[in-house]
């Protein structure tokens, strides 16, 4: 299974930073006029728009820890491990990626005592042996193949 570096980057770094200023703007916006507001339906909107952008924040942040990395990555540069899969979790707050017509969510999967940004087609599961092509940095995984 190979996925796409470009797509990481839009998914993991460009979105969430878009996302994170725009969310930034309008948490700014809505205390600023919060702390203007006389009338409770004014009140009522400001809180709503403080707490959407907060959520907003917090989500892209999610993204950011994992994409920013990636930022920094010369994506030429890969590196491949053979082990077996430990330990299987859900990343949080993260988006759904479109691969080969399916949505599919990213997880944090850990191969030898290593914890690696992976994005599982099939049906994987704890004590599979992989291959793993990743790149270095981020341990965002580019290609992955399981070992029969």
């Amino acid at each position: 299974m190979v996925f796409s570096i470009d797509e990481y980057i839009q998914r993991l770094f460009l979105f969430p930073l878009l996302t994170l200023c725009i969310s930034v703007l309008i948490l700014i916006a809505a205390i600023v006029w919060l702390l203007r507001s006389k009338k409770i339906k004014q009140i009522i909107v400001s809180v709503l728009f403080i707490v959407s952008s907060v959520i907003a924040i917090n989500g892209a942040y999610q993204n950011l820890k994992y994409g920013f990395p990636l930022s920094q990555e010369d994506t030429s540069q890969t590196s491949q491990i053979i082990g077996e899969i430990t330990k299987f979790e859900r990343a949080e707050q993260q988006q759904r990626f479109m691969v080969e017509g399916e949505y599919v969510v990213a997880y944090l999967v850990t191969i030898d005592g290593e914890e690696y940004y992976f994005m599982p087609i099939g049906d994987l599961e704890i004590g599979d042996e992989v291959i793993v092509k990743f790149l270095p940095k981020s341990q965002i995984v580019i290609e992955f193949n399981i070992i029969n």
